[in-house]
């Protein structure tokens, strides 16, 4: 899974500092990434596969409102 689209963000947030940009990105993807399966892996314990299915299935709406907020706050700081 790629994260190009975050790293490009960060590296222009840190120009002197590509590397750390990078590394900075990966590891909270990663770090993210399993905290998210410890949690689902709870959720699946505590209320069953399917309520932890149905979380699953929202998260794209998650990142599409997050896209979104981004996007706005983008637009407004080049006008």
């Amino acid at each position: 899974m790629q994260n190009a689209p975050g790293v490009a963000m960060a590296q222009t947030l840190l120009p002197r500092n590509l590397g750390t940009a990078l590394g900075l990105m990966n590891g909270v993807a990663f770090g993210l990434g399993s905290l998210g399966v410890a949690v689902l892996g709870f959720i699946v314990t505590r209320s069953g596969p399917d309520a932890a299915l149905t979380l699953v299935a929202f998260a794209p709406l998650f990142a599409a409102v997050a896209y979104a907020f981004v996007g706005a706050r983008r637009s407004a700081r080049t006008s």
